[in-house]
């Protein structure tokens, strides 16, 4: 009896802790917008067998990237779209396909703020309709793979791809992503992307306990500080040159190892060079699978705040891509110079057009890039794409 007496002492308090725990939570979700983390990425990132990994398709959740939320929304092929949409597989208007990394993607940023959006819009008025089929993580294995993969296997139908090279694809063609013998693409390391189903419940967790969602807070804080604490001892290229004002959350900006190889002869003789290699061949594949179809291809290239702080204004990135197009008789978009034309300190552009403490573009970062593509390269693919049809 006295057990029993000590054990009810302890689960009818635990009890009604946890009671007002989780109905805390519900209130807080309903009454401060950053309480909640965003959907946990496996409700709509899901793996691929053919191409690794890609968007769920006919989702709309609310994400979170850093302190960011915002809303994602994918059409029936899984591209992350202005709304929920069936896209069939032949139009009869033109249609371009974009493919391309996180930055293309647009992490952080709802689809209308993104240059793709914002692109959309504008093609839209020509009575082009422009699909954004560009995932975080992607490189050429993947923008090659996938391509292929929606032409000939899916049946979509296309007349332009528009491809933005970004610079940590050299990095990934060398160390993270591989070929296997059927011509799928899969990861050199182990494991699949996606979230366990013990970190689903951590972040069910997280997002519907008031003490548990503190404590990943508080965990958060932790790291920042951690974070500033080595970006104070490291030895990047950027840490001491820029002086104080310069903080250890920007420096961790333009110091990541995946952004220096094109300005840093270490970096460069290390991956750089096979990496370009290797990316200029599987691309060299792409142009000439989309020759076949009589589809037109566009490289874009733009500097990472890395290239921006460098003041790296005749990148190998440009220049490689620039005499690649020439050799393989595609457009070639140089976004650079919109980053870097001198009229702002390196320091401001990073402030005004970067998520602050990530390598990817805000909102203006997007509007700058959209302006820039449209100026150099939307209204020649316009005249193009109408004529044609």
């Amino acid at each position: 009896m006295v057990l029993g007496k000590k054990f009810s002492f302890v689960i009818i308090p635990l009890g009604i802790i946890i009671i007002l725990d989780f109905a805390g939570a519900q209130i807080a979700k309903r009454t401060f917008p950053y309480w909640a983390y965003g959907e946990s990425s496996n409700k709509y990132r899901v793996s691929s067998p053919v191409y690794h990994h890609d968007l769920a398709p006919n989702k709309d959740v609310v994400a979170k990237f850093g302190p960011r939320l915002y809303r994602i929304k994918t059409n029936s092929l899984g591209f992350k779209d202005r709304k929920n949409r069936e896209i069939p597989l032949q139009a009869p208007f033109p249609r371009i396909l974009l493919m391309g990394d996180s930055f293309t993607e647009g992490a952080g940023v709802e689809f209308q703020s993104t240059f793709a959006g914002q692109l959309a819009k504008r093609f839209a008025e020509y009575d082009i309709d422009l699909l954004n089929a560009g995932v975080s993580a992607y490189s050429p294995s993947i923008y090659f793979t996938k391509i292929r993969y929606l032409l000939e296997n899916i049946g979509l139908k296309v007349d332009e791809v528009i491809v933005f090279i970004d610079i940590s694809d050299i990095w990934e063609e060398i160390y993270y992503y591989g070929f296997a013998s059927d011509g799928t693409v899969g990861s050199q390391h182990a494991g699949k992307p996606g979230i366990s189903k013990l970190k689903d419940l951590r972040h069910f967790l997280r997002d519907n306990s008031v003490l548990v969602n503190l404590g990943y807070r508080v965990r958060d804080l932790i790291w920042f500080f951690r974070n500033w604490a080595q970006m104070e001892m490291q030895k990047g290229p950027f840490q001491m040159k820029f002086g104080e004002e310069f903080d250890p959350v920007e420096a961790k900006m333009v110091n990541s190892e995946r952004g220096r190889w094109t300005f840093n002869e270490e970096e460069y003789a290390r991956y750089g060079e096979k990496g370009f290699a290797k990316a200029s061949h599987i691309m060299g594949n792409l142009n000439a699978l989309l020759g076949e179809k009589g589809i037109g291809l566009t490289i874009a290239v733009y500097p990472w705040p890395a290239q921006i702080m460098a003041k790296d204004v005749k990148s190998r990135q440009v220049y490689f891509w620039r005499d690649w197009c020439l050799r393989e008789k595609c457009r070639f978009v140089n976004l650079f110079p919109a980053f870097m034309d001198g009229e702002r300190p390196a320091e401001t552009v990073l402030k005004e057009d970067f998520i602050r403490g990530d390598i990817h573009w805000n909102e203006s970062g997007h509007t700058r890039t959209a302006e820039s593509f449209w100026e150099l390269a939307g209204k020649d693919l316009v005249n193009g794409l109408v004529d044609s049809r």
